[in-house]
């Protein structure tokens, strides 16, 4: 389940998504979780995860806007869309700008 395309959206939810692919999902406590390293992928933030990239095959990603630094630009994220894209520079985190 994606990312709700409007209402309150927490960076526990942004997190499944990103994790398992549902935004709902229960997990157990997951630790110490770094918007930086949903973001761009990684945990070098130090996440407990180590995310995937960002998917650009979602219809909607951060990086649409200004910079990547808002909930608000998570709306609609669908982690597991279309498949993943793997960015041609293995040093970019699938975030357009």
């Amino acid at each position: 389940m994606a990312v709700p395309s409007e209402g309150p959206i927490s960076l526990r939810g942004i997190s499944n998504e990103k994790e398992s692919n549902d935004y709902d999902l229960l997990l157990k406590e997951q630790g110490v979780v770094s918007f930086s390293d949903i973001i761009f992928g990684g945990n070098e933030a130090g996440s407990q995860v180590s995310y995937e990239r960002t998917n650009v095959n979602s219809p909607e990603y951060p990086g649409h806007g200004p910079k990547p630094d808002r909930f608000s630009q998570w709306y609609n994220y669908d982690h597991d869309a279309g498949g993943k894209e793997e960015p041609k520079d293995p040093k970019d985190p699938g975030i357009r700008k």
